[in-house]
């Protein structure tokens, strides 16, 4: 009696979505175009009551009908997607910036729930949970076997109650155990943001979400007191979020003009969004860091910056992901993400990068992202003349690897890295902030990978030296102190920051050439 009336209830609802839809297509769509639609809706119901009946098994008909709308979504672009209540809970949560836990970051390392870092001063961090420390159990359940997903919904809960966390340290012989009290959790867009040298500024943003236009702005003021004249800014492996807060970060460092346009299916809804705001830094040599991570709203920004010679991008070509995607909740909960639209830069180049399926556009997003910078698209131009290219994601002024290869990937899908972090540390555990990633260090770290089995020739250890020491500085210095002590201590050995200190020249050039063109 139960599936029959979700199969009632399925069945009118999806009519009367058909009836919705005949309604409105009388005056926009053909008739047989209409007939094929209810053809459809009708064929669907039809499956749904044949299982009902006839299926052997016990049939899950939530889990039925969401995979359907999965894949039916999949059929039309690689982007149009559907997620789940929970999936779509968890997506609200990080737009909005905050949840309810305990202020850790965790991963899967060793087939074990893993600390990655505790967030500073929150309330893991103040009961002296670390970065390398292994979940053993959450509230008395055993972490053995579990997803990452299922993990962090034991970690999160309601405001003010506690969470009790066993955890196994290296070095330590017998488990310890923690009571954290849940609180407010802010997650940041702009995680970090600090000086690198007497006079330049550095922020790392990672998402877009509601308060990203406020953290920009907050770390730019941070940093102009602590004397900055110069700004990297970091969109590396930056997905992307929220439209409107692409547009308000672009016009901090744009005073006037279209930031970006979207063009749909009909030229009515065709929109462009102009700068609004004075801009807070428009008079601040800047260099923006991209790379294949760096998609949709990342690259609104990086190519409103290059368009009007703002600033110079260094890296490799962004994701090219330049598709409006519109939400629509579901009665369920849950909520179908369509694309409605594309996006178009302020000179009129289409951001979405070419694919031919799914393996080439996600899988092999890479390699794409090395051929689109072949510059094969449209030609188009920025304010000062210089060519840029339509449909393949954003091309950088100064194309940099990131010396990312098979040899790192290796040693980072078996986490040596970190592994070998919290060995050092528990044999050394009070390193000094001055400590740099030396011959001794390296040598320690190539017994290590012998001493694991870890197969590599020494040509690759020479010829990834700098690679090595990269993730070496960020986990050592993590794990001892905390995740912002990482990336500053790793950017010494960031190969493609350190390019972006070289070309502050060209950028101050370009900034004033750019600038004198506006004012005539």
């Amino acid at each position: 009696m139960k599936f029959k009336n979700y199969r009632l209830l399925t069945i009118i609802f999806i009519l009367s979505v058909g009836i919705g839809f005949s309604a409105a297509g009388q005056n926009s769509k053909k008739a047989t175009e209409e007939e094929n639609f209810n053809d459809s809706l009708r064929a669907y119901t039809e499956a749904l009551a044949v299982i009902e009946e006839k299926f052997a098994g016990e049939i899950n008909f939530s889990d039925l009908v969401d995979q359907s709308i999965e894949r039916m979504l999949q059929t039309l672009d690689a982007h149009s997607s559907y997620a789940s209540p929970e999936d779509y809970q968890r997506m609200m949560e990080d737009h909005a910036g905050h949840f309810f836990g305990i202020g850790i970051s965790i991963s899967i390392r060793n087939q074990r729930v893993t600390v990655m870092s505790p967030m500073e001063d929150g309330p893991a961090y103040k009961l002296g949970i670390r970065a390398g420390d292994v979940i053993d159990k959450i509230d008395g359940i055993s972490t053995q076997g579990m997803n990452l997903n299922e993990a962090v919904s034991h970690i999160r809960g309601p405001e003010g109650e506690p969470v009790r966390i066993t955890i196994r340290r290296q070095g330590s012989p017998e488990p310890q155990e923690f009571v954290v009290i849940r609180e407010k959790i802010t997650e940041d867009a702009v995680p970090y943001a600090f000086m690198i040298n007497n006079d330049t500024g550095y922020i790392k943003m990672i998402r877009f979400s509601n308060t990203s236009e406020n953290e920009i702005l907050e770390a730019v003021e941070k940093l102009k007191k602590q004397n900055m004249k110069k700004l990297i800014l970091d969109l590396r492996d930056n997905p992307g979020g929220l439209l409107s807060q692409a547009i308000n970060v672009s016009n901090i460092f744009i005073q006037n003009g279209t930031i970006v346009s979207i063009r749909g299916r009909d030229k009515k809804d065709d929109i462009k969004f102009p700068a609004r705001k004075a801009a807070a830094a428009a008079n601040i040599p800047l260099v923006t860091l991209i790379n294949g991570g760096s998609a949709s709203a990342s690259e609104i920004v990086a190519g409103a910056i290059q368009d009007y010679d703002r600033g110079l991008l260094i890296g490799t070509t962004t994701f090219g992901k330049g598709l409006v995607q519109s939400t629509f909740p579901l009665r369920n909960g849950g909520a179908i993400f369509l694309t409605t639209a594309r996006y178009y830069t302020p000179s009129g180049r289409l951001i979405q990068r070419q694919y031919s399926g799914f393996w080439d556009y996600f899988i092999d997003s890479r390699r794409a992202g090395e051929q689109a910078s072949l510059n094969q698209g449209e030609k188009y131009s920025t304010t000062l003349g210089r060519s840029v290219y339509s449909g393949q994601g954003i091309s950088p002024d100064i194309k940099i690897e990131d010396n990312f290869n098979l040899f790192i990937g290796g040693i980072l899908l078996e986490s040596h890295f970190f592994n070998f972090a919290s060995e050092y540390i528990a044999r050394n555990p009070y390193i000094s902030k001055n400590l740099r990633i030396d011959d001794k260090i390296l040598a320690e770290f190539r017994d290590y990978l012998k001493r694991k089995n870890f197969k590599f020739d020494e040509k690759e250890f020479t010829d990834n030296k700098e690679v090595i020491q990269y993730y070496l500085a960020k986990d050592l210095f993590t794990q001892r102190w905390n995740d912002t002590e990482g990336v500053i201590h790793s950017t010494a050995y960031d190969n493609q920051l350190q390019q972006a200190l070289k070309a502050f020249d060209q950028t101050e050039d370009l900034l004033k050439k750019s600038s004198s063109k506006k004012g005539k």
